[in-house]
């Protein structure tokens, strides 16, 4: 809106609301309350929203963990560098105009966004097409070539009995490869391994019911699901 249009909305209201006389409108009183309300249309013009939309399938939509912003010239930001998300892959936050940031996108499956934005005097609306990561899993091919592996967790001294006979043995009554990890942690930002293992487990239940769990659990491992390469 322009200036003069804006101071005469701002009169007729006043008039409209009975808030100041006529013969009130040019004292200090008044003139400090237009000038108080120039003063926050000024302040609400330093800002912009900033939009930014994510090109990822939409199944993976849950997979995004961070978005967010931090000035480069400042050390900090009156609020949180966090966006608010507004649907499953559009986020938006406002921002300070004619400032550097470093924008980061972090989504698991999908690679690391670092990059810099300037914001200006206008609303923006950002793209960002994200690439995802190869899987080097693949739970039909290894059941068709009779390659399956679970992995347990196994930690302290329960790795001392995950040895090359229990190994083999468990190979030959169950037809998949028995490895062992030392924690559920996600590996290089990816859920890959994790959501192929659970596939085994689930082949694992479906075909031998809990004969296979029994088998580990003798030897002291009782943790499966969740594991993540």
């Amino acid at each position: 809106m322009e200036w003069g249009r804006m101071w005469v909305c701002l009169l007729s209201l006043v008039e409209e609301q009975g808030w100041l006389k006529p013969t009130e409108i040019m004292k200090p009183t008044y003139i400090s309350f237009l000038l108080f309300l120039t003063s926050a249309q000024f302040v609400l013009a330093q800002s912009a929203v900033l939009t930014v939309e994510l090109g990822i399938e939409k199944a993976d939509s849950s997979l995004v963990q961070l978005v967010f912003v931090h000035p480069t010239h400042s050390s900090s930001e009156d609020n949180p560098p966090f966006f608010e998300r507004v649907n499953s892959t559009t986020f938006k936050k406002q921002l300070k105009v004619d400032e550097d940031y470093k924008l980061t996108i972090v989504c698991i499956n999908y690679e690391k966004v670092d990059t810099m934005i300037t914001i200006e005097s206008e609303d923006k609306n950002l793209l960002f097409q994200l690439s995802k990561k190869p899987n080097p899993f693949n739970f039909e091919r290894d059941l068709v070539m009779g390659k399956l592996e679970v992995t347990v967790h196994v930690g302290g001294s329960q790795a001392i009995v995950m040895d090359k006979r229990i190994c083999k043995k468990f190979l030959k009554k169950y037809k998949v490869s028995l490895a062992y990890g030392g924690g559920g942690c996600i590996y290089d930002n990816t859920n890959y391994g994790s959501v192929y293992n659970n596939q085994v487990i689930s082949y694992l239940d479906e075909k031998y019911r809990d004969k296979w769990r029994v088998f580990l659990t003798k030897i002291g491992v009782d943790q499966y699901e969740g594991y993540s390469y």
